[in-house]
């Protein structure tokens, strides 16, 4: 059967193009698509503003990453739970529950700061909440292990929540030497990933993102979200 263009059908000589009613534009489906999602990140990042813009504000006000640039973060971790305005669930990670239990069993010397100490009178439950990340930027509850208020400080109140990820950021840039008012990519790498830089030499895939767009709508989103302005309203609980 012969391939018809789709732009075509409905002509009797599929050599002759059917002209356009006067008036009518062509547009491209993946224009489309685009306005549509850009549209539904100016709805997100409009609703991280008017919920947690004045939490942003505060989190931000000892630390030099800019606000847009945690307020991305919350719409790259957390986006599809506040468009559709509901709780946002904790993710469990079955490779880090794996490894707390094996810390626990004395198989493995540690986890990160985490040792078999930290873990020997917990339940596999309360295992599993250190292995799940929780609310708006999707902390690891392994993070709070050793932190009085423990988990707690990343899944009750908003403010609360920011600040830990600040400190997480704030590592990471220590740890890589990352200038946070500048090297965003390599940033929302290294929260997604651990690792800032997608080096395809390394053993393991360091850097690249389970989604392959992550790094670019979170530029995209700090974008809108600077245009928005900072302005915010007082600070919610998760």
């Amino acid at each position: 059967m012969t391939k018809i263009d789709s732009r075509l059908r409905g002509n009797d000589n599929p050599k002759t193009v059917v002209p356009a009613k006067a008036g009518t534009q062509h547009v491209d489906s993946r224009v489309r698509g685009n306005d549509v999602a850009h549209t539904a990140d100016q709805r997100l990042m409009a609703r991280i503003r008017e919920r947690w813009g004045a939490a942003i504000t505060e989190a931000c006000r000892y630390s030099s990453v800019p606000e847009q640039f945690l307020a991305a973060l919350v719409a790259n971790e957390s986006g599809q739970w506040i468009l559709a305005d509901k709780p946002i669930p904790p993710r469990f990670e079955k490779l880090v529950f794996n490894k707390l239990i094996a810390v626990q069993q004395g198989s493995l010397d540690h986890y990160g700061h985490i040792r078999r100490e930290h873990l020997a009178r917990l339940t596999g439950i309360e295992i599993k909440e250190l292995a799940s990340s929780w609310g708006l930027t999707q902390i690891m509850g392994c993070h709070t292990v050793g932190r009085p208020g423990g988990l707690s400080l990343i899944r009750e109140d908003a403010g609360a929540h920011l600040k830990f990820a600040l400190g997480l950021l704030a590592k990471f840039a220590e740890q890589y030497g990352l200038n946070v008012t500048l090297e965003f990519t390599e940033m929302f790498r290294c929260w997604n990933t651990g690792h800032p830089y997608d080096d395809p030499k390394t053993p393991r895939i360091e850097g690249r993102t389970h989604d392959p767009k992550y790094v670019e709508r979170g530029l995209a989103r700090m974008k809108i979200y600077k245009e928005f302005g900072h302005r915010g309203t007082e600070a919610q609980s998760l």
